[in-house]
C-alpha cells in the first residue's frame, strides 16, 4: 500500500467511522438503550452512502470510496482483511460471552476471588495504577496468557473480565457489544459489495 493508497483509505476509515459511532450512540442514548436494537441502522447509512457513491453524488469522496472498497473486497487487501475482522469478531464475541459467564455460571467463582482481593483496590483506578507497573517486555506474557486462559481455562478468563466489566460499571461489556455489532454489519457490507460487483460483471 503506498501514501496514496494509505490517505485514502485513512479517509475513509475515519470518515466512516466519525459517522457510525456517534450515530449509534445518539440512537441508544434517546431511542433504545439495547445496543443490538440499533442493528442494521449501520447497514442502512453504509447502503446509503454506497448507493450515492456509485451515482456520483458524493464527488471525491465517493470515488474514493468506492475504489477502497473494491480494493478490500476483492484486491490482494483481502487477505488482510479477512484475518482482521475474524479476528477481531472472535475476540468481541469472546469477550461478551465471558462476561455473561461469569455473571451467572461462573459468579459463585467470582465471588470467592473477588473475597481474595482487598475491598479498596476493587475499584478501577486501582487497576489502572498496577497496570502501570507492569513493564513493556510483560504485555507479551500477558497477550499470551490471555490466549492460554481463552483456550484451556476459560472459567479463570470469564471470572477476570466479568470482574473487570464491574469495576468499569458495564462499559467493557457496553463497547464490546458496539463493536460486535459494527463487525458483523462491515462484514454484512463487504459480502454485500462483493456480490454486487460480481453480478455486474458477470451481467
Amino acid at each position: 500500500m503506498n501514501i496514496k493508497e494509505l490517505k485514502e483509505f485513512g479517509t475513509v476509515a475515519v470518515v466512516m467511522f466519525g459517522i457510525m459511532l456517534p450515530i449509534r450512540i445518539i440512537f441508544v442514548q434517546f431511542v433504545s438503550s439495547w445496543w443490538l436494537g440499533s442493528f442494521g441502522l449501520i447497514s442502512l447509512i453504509s447502503l446509503t452512502i454506497l448507493i450515492l457513491a456509485k451515482k456520483q453524488k458524493l464527488g471525491k469522496f465517493g470515488e474514493v470510496f468506492q475504489r477502497q472498497m473494491f480494493k478490500s473486497t476483492r484486491g490482494k487487501r483481502k487477505w488482510l482483511f479477512i484475518p482482521t475482522m475474524a479476528f477481531v469478531l472472535f475476540m468481541t464475541v469472546n469477550i461478551t460471552l465471558a462476561i455473561e459467564l461469569g455473571n451467572h455460571q461462573y459468579s459463585e467463582l467470582k465471588e470467592e476471588i473477588k473475597k481474595l482481593i482487598p475491598e479498596e483496590d476493587q475499584n478501577l483506578d486501582s487497576v489502572l495504577q498496577q497496570t502501570k507497573k507492569v513493564e513493556p517486555q510483560d504485555f507479551a506474557m500477558g497477550i499470551i496468557l490471555i490466549f492460554y486462559l481463552i483456550f484451556f481455562r476459560f472459567d479463570i478468563y470469564s471470572v477476570t473480565m466479568s470482574y473487570l466489566n464491574d469495576i468499569s460499571n458495564g462499559y467493557i461489556q457496553h463497547f464490546t457489544v458496539v463493536f460486535l455489532v459494527e463487525q458483523l454489519e462491515v462484514i454484512g457490507l463487504m459480502l454485500f459489495y462483493r456480490f454486487k460487483i460480481k453480478k455486474q460483471q458477470i451481467s
